[in-house]
């Protein structure tokens, strides 16, 4: 993932667990950057930001429990069973803990110990975009089910100003990756649980969350035109995760896509 993108996941997370209101004023909002970058920079001896570092100090950071302190204080006062009812998940009381599916996977949100960790092994963390998108998922998930009406980014409640510059979805890392054999994406529908769909040359819908579906277009490259990829939503998206949360998740989803069509050869 792009420094960039990342950064400002560090930065809103960082803003949003410490700012006052809701919709801080812009003052606010450059003060507080200007303090975070100071934090991460100099405070805990993180040094420079660099893209070959920052995913290590990212997750060292999540390993750390320094940039979720505000979420888990958030997750931790609210009620058990209606998280669980809220966000499709499973609460079980002793050891207290939510068990989350996250692209198919399970992991364990262990309130206790203040730790996110695999189903399958107690000691792989999940990683930092793996928490976040976990927790923010929790906090905010409605119990709604899905309207089954497939939105453009942008057409969410405040997307229009916001999935710009480096908030921008990471189509062009699916035209990169799918462009040239769009049928790649069908054959690893099946590791994510995901339905293949009849858009484009080929598509998949897949949950990344259990009540946030995604789908994922891609149109193949020709003599005439380049390839084109999408992203998709459903109409209730933004109630269940805010939009810099859900971006990271969008993220996590393309990022892993990739990565398993790169072992599957």
């Amino acid at each position: 993932m792009h420094y960039n993108q990342i950064l400002a996941y560090l930065q809103v997370f960082f803003l949003r667990q410490n700012c006052p209101k809701r919709f801080p004023t812009a003052r606010y909002i450059r003060d507080e950057i200007a303090s975070i970058k100071y934090h991460v920079y100099r405070h805990k001896g993180l040094g420079r930001l660099r893209k070959g570092n920052i995913q290590y100090k990212c997750e060292r950071m999540a390993r750390n429990g320094i940039s979720h302190e505000g979420l888990w204080q958030q997750l931790i006062r609210l009620n058990r069973q209606e998280t669980a009812k809220r966000a499709k998940c499973e609460y079980i009381s002793n050891p207290e803990s939510y068990i989350v599916t996250l692209l198919n996977s399970q992991y364990v949100v262990n309130l206790e110990d203040r730790k996110i960790f695999s189903s399958r092994n107690c000691s792989q963390s999940a990683e930092f975009l793996e928490q976040l998108c976990i927790l923010a998922y929790l906090i905010n998930a409605q119990d709604l089910p899905p309207a089954n009406k497939l939105v453009k980014p942008e057409t969410l409640p405040g997307g229009q100003f916001f999935f710009r510059g480096v908030h921008c979805l990471p189509t062009e890392k699916l035209q990169k990756a799918f462009g040239q054999h769009p049928e790649r994406l069908s054959r690893i529908a099946e590791r994510f649980g995901a339905k293949n769909c009849e858009f484009g040359d080929d598509s998949i819908q897949l949950y990344i969350l259990p009540r946030i579906p995604l789908t994922v277009v891609v149109w193949g490259s020709d003599d005439q035109f380049d390839a084109r990829a999408s992203i998709l939503f459903d109409q209730t998206a933004s109630a269940h995760l805010p939009l810099d949360a859900l971006l990271a998740a969008v993220n996590l989803a393309v990022d892993t896509l990739i990565e398993t069509c790169k072992q599957s050869g």
